[in-house]
């Protein structure tokens, strides 16, 4: 199961611990976000605009020893331009000084972003987390992300975000909650493209959710990697606090729900309502799931109730 063992757990939190600087930079910068991952073993993934800055692993033969990991194309230099901050980015990664080295990454990803590949829905994705998990409106949102790039092979979910939706937040009373991010409006609906490269619609993701959530184990093996993540990441003191104290999440409603979250998509656009109306028959017949959309609260990705609607009453059916 997703989450982190005890004694990563206490590398990241104890003073002396071998992963505490790593943990207090990321606490103190907001553009920086910590996912759980697991793949043979526990591991920490480091985001910055929705780029991985860094894979931070325990070694199976020695827990106490981690590797850092991450992509070396971030310091290709750009012809014409100041490499100074590749660089350093590189030397101070290749020395192993990988707290200083952080800013360095940064400034090497914000040039890769800008020069070489555009991260759009990525971006979109990572603030979405920053906005109901640690921003100062966190606390009056209805949303708090788990995970965002989920993939488990184990039970075959790949999912933008993976969310819990609060009910009351002071009871703990919440239900699970996957999100799709679609960025713009050209990735909604292609149903008319004959590019052998297009990429996954509306329609592609609302098939895989109803085989998902029709396997009683796969939802309620997420349900649990949700609770205990958002568990540890209190403790990790990586999201705003509900009320005092740390309040443990326990359990997960039966019926969960899947979103569409649709970023900066052009309101005169007519992709959505074709891609919706071309799966009306689909959609009106889901049982295992509540199918809903979100808008945003004004300007703005932190997700409030009040603008989520079930799609076939988004849509008038």
């Amino acid at each position: 199961m997703r989450g982190l063992t005890d004694d990563f757990m206490r590398d990241l939190k104890e003073g002396s611990g071998a992963l505490r600087g790593i943990l207090d930079f990321v606490q103190a910068d907001d553009s920086l976000s910590l996912e759980i991952r697991y793949d043979k073993c526990c591991y920490i993934n480091i985001y910055y605009r929705g780029s991985s800055l860094y894979k931070i692993s325990s070694d199976l033969k020695n827990p106490n020893r981690y590797s850092f990991k991450t992509d070396m194309k971030y310091f290709k230099a750009h012809k014409g331009r100041d490499d100074y901050f590749i660089t350093m980015a590189k030397d101070l990664y290749n020395t192993r000084k990988y707290v200083e080295a952080i800013p360095y990454i940064k400034a090497a990803i914000d040039r890769h972003i800008r020069f070489v590949k555009r991260q759009g829905e990525k971006e979109a994705q990572q603030l979405t987390v920053y906005e109901n998990n640690r921003s100062p409106v966190a606390n009056s949102t209805h949303y708090y992300i788990a995970d965002f790039e989920y993939e488990n092979t184990e039970i075959g979910g790949r999912f933008d975000l993976v969310a819990i939706k609060w009910k009351n937040k002071q009871r703990m009373d919440a239900k699970l909650c996957v999100i799709e991010v679609k960025f713009g409006h050209k990735a909604v609906d292609n149903s008319n493209s004959t590019s052998p490269k297009k990429t996954a619609d509306i329609s592609k993701h609302l098939d895989d959710a109803i085989c998902f959530f029709s396997d009683a184990k796969k939802v309620d093996a997420l349900k649990e990697e949700a609770i205990n993540i958002f568990n540890q990441k209190q403790e990790l003191k990586l999201i705003e606090p509900i009320g005092n104290g740390i309040k443990k999440l326990k359990s997960l409603e039966a019926k969960p729900e899947f979103m569409l979250w649709l970023a900066d998509y052009p309101p005169d656009s007519a992709a959505l309502y074709n891609a919706l109306n071309n799966n009306k028959d689909k959609i009106l017949g889901i049982k295992d799931f509540d199918f809903v959309i979100a808008s945003s609260s004004f300007a703005g990705y932190a997700l409030f109730d009040d603008r989520v609607k079930k799609v076939a009453d988004f849509m008038g059916w």
